[in-house]
């Protein structure tokens, strides 16, 4: 009841420090939430201590800005792959807006993908294809995959959350678009650093006139971790003949040069 009534209140300052104190019992002790957007989407979660979980918890919804970017961005006619998408958050808004698209969800981690298919099943979509595994630049390799208990949302292939490993398989993004029905017309990236192998083993779809939008986020630490100079993953991109924008609200801000420090949400097209 009590997150039930934070979600009715504005987003306002300190909203999120209060919830934590109020709930402080609850974060701390309760597990496979269930949880019930503003937008009427239905999702269990592991715990609320991850971002994802407390956000969809005391707000109601996660990244609004962005399911609605995506929504913009996705043409009619093609599909809207998720390559890391966790729980759902993103991608369920998407697939429930957009019945009509066929949305395909990679997740790594089986726990994690586990509870994505729990979510599509409750929230009866039948537009949506979940691939447990890995993206990279090469098919069938067993990789670890250190997917953190409480920090469900920093799911790595690098040990930097958890030393805790899980063994996966991976996929390319070449292959994952062979699927039958599978004509990306937006993808959104987002696996802690490792975005530059995805567009690597995408090279051959990726180089083509018409290669499909990417949404995708850079982290200069992230990429480190990944062994990666910081910027790599621009720079592929761009090796592929597309441009770079950084997105700053609703605004699309061209980059001048590939970005090596910070953090920021970047759109890559060929349009």
């Amino acid at each position: 009841m009590t997150a039930k009534l934070f979600q009715r209140l504005p987003d306002f300052k300190g909203k999120r420090r209060l919830a934590r104190l109020v709930l402080y019992d609850y974060l701390a002790h309760a597990t496979d939430i269930r949880v019930t957007s503003k937008g009427g989407s239905i999702f269990f979660l592991p715990n609320a201590k991850e971002n994802i979980g407390f956000e969809l918890l005391i707000n109601g919804d996660y990244e609004p800005d962005t399911v609605q970017f995506i929504l913009s961005k996705l043409p009619a006619g093609k599909s809207f792959l998720d390559i890391g998408a966790n729980i759902g958050s993103i991608a369920i808004p998407v697939a429930r807006a957009r019945p009509e698209v066929k949305v395909i969800g990679v997740e790594a981690s089986p726990r994690i993908a586990a509870y994505l298919r729990r979510n599509l099943a409750i929230n009866q979509l039948n537009n949506f294809i979940v691939f447990e595994r890995a993206m990279s630049n090469e098919s069938g390799q067993v990789l670890n995959f250190f997917s953190p208990d409480e920090k469900f949302g920093k799911g790595s292939l690098s040990p930097v959350f958890t030393d805790n490993s899980t063994q996966v398989v991976s996929i390319t993004l070449d292959e994952l678009i062979q699927t039958p029905g599978c004509e990306a017309g937006l993808i959104k990236v987002d696996i802690e650093g490792y975005e530059y192998f995805a567009f690597e083993g995408g090279k051959e779809t990726l180089s083509k006139p018409q290669a499909p939008d990417i949404y995708f986020e850079f982290v200069d630490w992230c990429e480190k971790a990944a062994g990666l100079e910081p910027g790599s993953s621009q720079r592929v991109l761009q090796s592929y003949g597309y441009k770079l924008y950084e997105r700053v609200g609703n605004r699309l801000n061209k980059l001048e040069s590939v970005a090596v420090s910070g953090s920021k949400m970047l759109f890559a097209t060929k349009s």
